[in-house]
């Protein structure tokens, strides 16, 4: 676990450096993570939870742990969870992001809904500047507590 772990902070530190204007980063939980953080938690971790990285400085980051909720993204819609510098990156980068439904939470993260446009498929994607895709069916992220 120690080893794997290891390799999570080595990645998430080449994620940042590949992108100097990012501070933030939304991404799947790992593996390594449903195991390391339980055990401070006292709790089961879902493989559905997301992990925000902030970089506080280049080589300082820390991670939230955010948990599936009750609330699905609906049959047609996709949904992006990330924070909103990070959306604000990557409409810098591709355009904007044509939003149905916005959410908020507290610290700046975001849950933006949209419709798929005709002939695109969610399958293919997992995440994308530091911003989780949610496909139809997976559950909105909450803080956990």
């Amino acid at each position: 676990m120690a080893t794997s772990l290891d390799a999570l902070m080595v990645a998430d530190a080449t994620w940042f450096e590949q992108r100097p204007d990012a501070e933030h980063r939304c991404r799947w939980i790992t593996a390594a993570e449903r195991m390391e953080l339980p055990v401070a938690a006292g709790k089961s971790l879902s493989p559905k939870s997301v992990i925000h990285v902030t970089q506080i400085e280049p080589g300082v980051r820390r991670r939230e742990v955010y948990m599936p909720s009750d609330e699905l993204v609906p049959a047609g819609l996709v949904g992006l969870f990330g924070h909103r510098a990070s959306f604000a990156l990557a409409e810098r980068n591709h355009g904007p992001i044509p939003a149905t439904h916005t959410g908020e939470l507290a610290g700046g993260l975001e849950a933006r809904l949209f419709r798929l446009p005709d002939g695109l498929e969610p399958d293919g994607f997992v995440e994308f500047d530091g911003i989780v895709v949610l496909r139809p069916g997976d559950a909105l992220p909450v803080p956990f507590r």
